[in-house]
């Protein structure tokens, strides 16, 4: 079932921006700056904080179209 989902762009948004924002944050206290991340459910809306440095993001679970959406 993963594959053919990746196969479909799914250029939507699950949740709100109040819950992204709240996501972010989250991760903004957990994972520390310069880490590597493993994104096993990424999406073309990161929740990443984006004003974090990261050594490494790896996201996982999107197709060529929604990667150019980032």
């Amino acid at each position: 079932m993963l594959w053919v989902h990746a196969d479909q762009p799914r250029i939507v948004q699950h949740v709100d921006d109040t819950f992204r924002r709240k996501v972010s944050q989250l991760y903004r206290q957990t994972i520390p700056a310069n880490g590597a991340v493993l994104d096993l459910m990424s999406s073309w809306v990161s929740h990443l904080p984006e004003d974090i440095p990261y050594s490494l993001v790896v996201g996982h679970g999107m197709n060529a179209q929604e990667v150019r959406q980032c």
